[in-house]
């Protein structure tokens, strides 16, 4: 890696060997696994996940893993997916549009905007892979936990992940009559308003039904059309029935919704749309000059049926049976001006199927789960951007009723400028199938109390069949729109296979009772695919297919308890190393436009750390710190800028060296109401990055005035909430707010469109609010 990533990782080796050496010096007293937290009222409570497919305590499972339940998302006033990167260290997710949602883990990620390439970041809902950007943002409806896994995951997940996992888990009914119903008001026209009754249908049989409703203004004006743009209004729903026919058998059966209507946001420009000039249509902030408002039409739902059955000697068989729908029209203003120029129409829907059997070995010296999994995806999309009648003015400055009036007098020029500004609609139109065959493993074996061997592999078999058409005629006339740009148009009919094995093995040592320790060696892939994109022509000729990328990932734990539990800490050390990094970018064209490109044309390596510690000062008084090193660069990316610049040694973008929260979580008993007053104070921060892939810092205008893009500001954000909840049922309140100081720091700082605008994204501003909820 050489002396510069060798350096950047003393510091992480230090925490590590440090914090090592000082659990291993300190002998505590041995504890059971699961301690009883009555007998001591200052431990903190033990978090078990079931990331390995077994309910297993949180410090012993051998995953960089942070899970958060409900109880906290509820106080930080968390109220959508895309909210929860705050609180996770190296988690990143977009939050702006839904139509291209980005999660990224340890620095990498990828929106899945195009049907024929995924994500690399797995979102499971109850086991079932949503592998789609439009349906990553989901509201966080009646959950359980949430459990972000980091690193390559394949051997214990049906879908394979080159970056992580997110799993949503879902709360189960339960055999008592009992329910909920609540409401949330706050600013910007706050309202939301949820419902869950659960109830018994008989000895063996339960039902449950959630709903949640939500709606907000939006954050930025668009002076054009007097709307706000990044509104939400949203409805979720969820049921569910638990039958138990047999005592070694138990049938789990949801279905569940969202729909989704919002102005939603795409940045504010600070250029023209070309980008050679400071925007004048609108200077002040959180203010846009659009002709069309940018908005998304989703419509996510599924049904989930999940079998349990005990056979014989506690082998447990597992049935994983999913069926997922997306639906999205998304329409945006692509030259982000007044002018019409031109706005997307996109269309895109997905139906997937998946069917897995896991069998589940008892607990014991060598446990095991094997499985077995089948996908299929059938993605449909169909795109028309419109170009209209002002794009010549746009790139000649000249009114287009001039070059009207020479082409009437017989001017060949202006016959040729009016020829090669044709205005029109463009269009893709096409469908990618998916079919995905993998069976995984993954065993532990313990030779001794302190020795443990894990072992698995992954082997996939995936084959994409596309069939899509691209065309620069528009249908109406027949006449080529802007030819200018050299367009593409033609028919790809193609498909393509990608095998696959991925190993992993880990050793992991109990250095006592309460400290435990990990060594890691994971693989993973990222299926191939066709960027069915707008493309030009020389794109088009030189094909679409990219290949498949693979990872190769190396990381050291160290998790534990200490002070009679009162502290717990997890700790993870990482490298990975990427081939055939496929990289989704603009590229410069002669025409001063940009074409979107998907290519493998990079080496990735990742390293870093993740650190979480929890410390139960008093009965009452909670701190929480997580932390997050990170370095990621591209070690080999020849002519990999937007211009053909050499980009090997640079950093990915949306980096950030450091990234750390903290919080505080105090509890006041009040024995008269058989309730508790609680108050959480969180900070989160995150260092400088960059946003842009080129890594620019400035770009110079047309005028020679340079212009600021890509270096963002480290900032923090400080969230905070009180409130009062009964020790069992009844009414709890809580005031939360989020951004309490309203920090405006830019998030994306001048990220560049087709046409070569430049757009900041900002920090969503100080919101706030009151939540209720009677439970019974």
């Amino acid at each position: 890696m050489g002396q510069t990533s060798t350096r950047r990782l003393t510091l992480p080796l230090f925490v590590i060997s440090t914090l090592s050496a000082a659990v291993s010096a300190y002998q505590a007293p041995k504890l059971p696994k699961v301690k009883d937290n009555s007998a001591q009222n200052n431990s903190i409570e033990v978090i078990t996940v079931t990331a390995q497919k077994r309910v297993e305590n949180i410090l012993q499972v051998p995953i960089s893993i942070t899970s958060l339940n409900s109880d906290s998302m509820t106080k930080t006033g968390i109220r959508q997916l895309n909210e929860i990167a705050e609180f996770v260290p190296n988690l990143t997710m977009t939050t702006t549009n839904d139509f291209s949602s980005s999660i990224s883990i340890r620095g990498v990620g990828s929106a899945s905007r195009n049907i024929g390439f995924d994500a690399r970041v797995g979102l499971y809902l109850d086991g079932v892979y949503i592998g789609q950007s439009p349906a990553h943002n989901q509201d966080l409806l009646d959950l359980e936990r949430i459990e972000v896994l980091r690193g390559p995951q394949g051997t214990l997940f049906g879908k394979n992940n080159v970056a992580g996992a997110i799993n949503l888990i879902s709360k189960k009914p339960t055999d008592e009559f009992s329910g909920a119903v609540g409401f949330s008001i706050g600013n910007y026209d706050l309202q939301q308003y949820t419902a869950m009754f659960n109830t018994p249908l008989g000895d063996n049989v339960a039902a449950k039904f959630s709903f949640n409703q939500y709606q907000r203004s939006g954050f930025t004006e668009n002076i054009s059309t007097g709307n706000w743009l990044d509104a939400q209004d949203n409805y979720a729903y969820r049921g569910q029935i638990k039958a138990t026919p047999f005592d070694n058998l138990e049938v789990n059966f949801s279905f569940d919704r969202l729909r989704s209507e919002r102005l939603s946001f795409d940045g504010e420009p600070i250029t023209n749309t070309l980008g050679s000039a400071k925007n004048s249509e609108v200077v002040a902030r959180n203010k846009v000059s659009f002709d069309v408002d940018p908005n998304e039409d989703r419509d996510i739902k599924g049904e989930i049926l999940t079998i349990d059955w005990d056979i014989a000697n506690n082998y447990f068989i597992k049935s994983i049976t999913g069926h997922r729908e997306v639906y999205l029209n998304y329409i945006n203003d692509f030259d982000f001006s007044n002018a019409a120029v031109s706005y997307l129409d996109y269309l895109d829907d997905y139906s997937q199927w998946s069917q897995e059997f896991q069998l589940i070995s008892p607990e014991g010296d060598f446990q095991y789960v094997a499985g077995l999994y089948y996908y299929q995806q059938n993605a449909d999309t169909k795109r028309l951007p419109t170009v209209g009648d002002e794009t010549l003015a746009l790139f000649t400055g000249v009114p287009r009723s001039t070059f009207e009036a020479g082409a009437a007098l017989g001017d060949p020029s202006s016959i040729a400028m009016l020829s090669a500004f044709q205005p029109g609609v463009l269009s893709t139109v096409g469908n990618v199938e998916t079919e995905s065959f993998a069976t995984f493993f993954n065993s532990n074996y313990r030779f001794n109390e302190a020795f443990t061997l894990d072992l698995g592999f992954r082997f996939s078999s995936e084959e994409k069949n596309v069939d899509w058409t691209v065309s620069s005629i528009d249908p109406a006339t027949g006449i080529p729109v802007i030819p200018i740009f050299n367009l593409a148009n033609g028919q790809v009919i193609d498909k393509r296979r990608d095998n696959d094995f991925s190993p992993l093995v880990s050793l992991n040592y109990r250095l006592n009772e309460q400290v435990n320790t990990y060594l890691k060696y994971a693989t993973g892939y990222k299926s191939g695919g066709y960027n069915v994109d707008f493309l030009t022509q020389a794109q088009l000729d030189a094909g679409i297919e990219f290949d498949k990328e693979t990872v190769t990932s190396y990381e050291i734990g160290l998790k534990g308890h200490l002070l009679d539990q009162r502290i717990t800490f997890s700790s993870a050390l990482f490298y990975s190393s990427y081939d055939d990094y496929q990289i989704n970018q603009l590229i410069n064209l002669d025409a001063g436009t940009t074409a979107l490109s998907i290519r493998n044309a990079a080496q990735v390596e990742t390293r870093g750390l993740e650190f979480d510690l929890t410390y139960r000062l008093t009965p009452d008084f909670q701190l929480n710190i997580a932390l997050g090193l990170l370095d990621a660069e591209f070690t080999k990316f020849p002519a990999g800028g937007s211009n053909g610049e050499d980009l090997s040694g640079e950093k990915l973008p949306g980096v950030s060296d450091y990234t750390f929260n903290i919080s505080a979580q105090y509890y006041y008993p009040l024995p008269a109401l058989n309730a508790e007053l609680s108050a959480t104070l969180s900070y989160n921060y995150q260092d400088d990055y960059n946003t842009d892939l080129d890594g620019l810092s400035q770009i110079t205008l047309a005028n020679g005035e340079l212009l600021a893009i890509g270096q963002v500001n480290g900032f923090g954000v400080m969230n905070a909430s009180v409130g009062l909840e009964p020790l069992d049922n009844g009414i709890s309140v809580f005031l939360w707010v989020r951004n309490l100081t309203n920090e405006d720091n830019a998030i994306i700082l001048g990220e560049k469109s087709f046409f070569g605008t430049r757009r900041n994204v900002y920090l969503n501003p100080r919101t706030f609010g009151l939540s209720a909820k009677y439970s019974f």
